[in-house]
């Protein structure tokens, strides 16, 4: 036999067996799978949306978060079989919230006119900053936890 076509045949039965590993004992583990348009894991897919990010299970919408990493925490928790899916909106309805403060903040500096109006607002991004990465180190906790 040729070497070229037993190389071929060996490739083909490594690809074979890495295969069967993959959906045997990979698929019990909650490692995300990025594709296209979403991350999988195990049975749980994350999509971007016009809104945010929505966590579906084989299709069926779960939940709509504000951040990528909010859903990616449901899913994994989901994955795991652990329900944590309110605790984690509730964060991420609250980081979205100082968020979005922080940026309202940052435009009013940037673009206002009075100085007593820039100072105040100063005063508050570091403040609102600190409360949104203390939401966002608590979704993280549950995206890296266990």
């Amino acid at each position: 036999m040729d070497k070229y076509i037993w190389s071929r045949m060996k490739s083909k039965k490594i690809i074979q067996d890495l295969e069967e590993i993959m959906k045997s004992e990979l698929l019990n583990y909650s490692f995300p799978s990025i594709t296209a348009d979403s991350v999988r894991i195990k049975d749980y897919s994350v999509k971007e949306t016009k809104q945010g990010f929505s966590v579906f299970h084989r299709k069926r919408p779960i939940a709509s978060t504000y951040f990528k990493k909010s859903a990616i925490a449901i899913a994994k928790c989901l994955s795991e079989g652990e329900d944590h899916t309110q605790k984690i909106l509730q964060l991420d309805d609250l980081a979205s919230k100082y968020y979005t403060d922080l940026l309202i903040f940052q435009n009013t500096v940037k673009n206002h006119s009075q100085a007593d109006m820039i100072e105040s607002r100063r005063a508050r991004i570091s403040k609102i900053a600190r409360y949104a990465a203390n939401y966002t180190k608590q979704i993280e906790k549950f995206v890296y936890k266990r």
